[in-house]
């Protein structure tokens, strides 16, 4: 495991956006072209638009522009939100136009749970709660893909040591010589001889990665 593992949420939820977005703009439409003439008369008072732009075209744009913010808001949105786990403590940042960022110490303590609606458990994403310690912090992560991998992640960061995680030693081992446990390799794909990409090259280092880690050795 490295020392960091980023964590987004799921595309799902981006898709369940779109989809209110949509419904919410056909109610919008619905509204503005619903029966009645004073809509029309309060935007022939205002010359400067109603001489350019005649109000049937007019309200289509507004309400295609109020969409298109919107769902430019929502991937931003999505897209900027991430939760940063690594052993001891968790961070999770979000906000489009200012930056937010809330950071939980884990603790041996704590406890996680992890939570799926019907809907989640067929498409895989569920919420992973995060609670207890001595601060008694919490912190939910909504809509996370694969919940059950990440509970595992966040587990070995809570209580590395019991679970077997330890955390390399690049420095010593980049100094010590090869053996049983180490090896290393100039480059994953790139000949330095022939100066090209070479599929053999990556398929040779692939295959040595493979072998330490059905053992218990460390390639670099």
């Amino acid at each position: 495991m490295s020392s960091q593992v980023t964590i987004k949420r799921s595309p799902f939820i981006l898709i369940r956006t779109f989809i209110a977005i949509e419904l919410a703009a056909f109610l919008c439409y619905f509204l503005v072209t619903g029966r009645g003439s004073y809509k029309s008369d309060i935007y022939n008072q205002i010359p400067l638009l109603s001489g350019l732009i005649p109000y049937d075209v007019a309200k289509l744009l507004f309400l295609a522009g109020v969409q298109l913010f919107i769902t430019v808001y929502a991937f931003a949105r999505w897209y900027s939100e991430s939760y940063s786990v690594r052993p001891g403590s968790l961070s999770h940042r979000w906000g489009v136009f200012f930056r937010k960022e809330r950071i939980v110490p884990l603790d041996k303590s704590m406890a996680v749970t992890v939570s799926s609606g019907p809907l989640g458990k067929r498409l895989h994403y569920g919420s992973i709660r995060i609670e207890g310690g001595p601060s008694r912090a919490f912190l939910t992560l909504a809509a996370i893909s694969q919940p059950t991998a990440v509970m595992g992640i966040l587990e070995r960061c809570i209580n590395p040591q019991s679970r077997g995680f330890t955390q390399p030693d690049v420095p010593k081992l980049l100094k010590a010589d090869e053996h049983e446990r180490l090896e290393f390799k100039s480059s994953l794909r790139f000949d330095h001889k022939s100066g090209n990409v070479n599929r053999e090259l990556e398929r040779a280092v692939m295959k040595t990665v493979a072998a330490f880690l059905n053992t218990k050795g460390v390639s670099s």
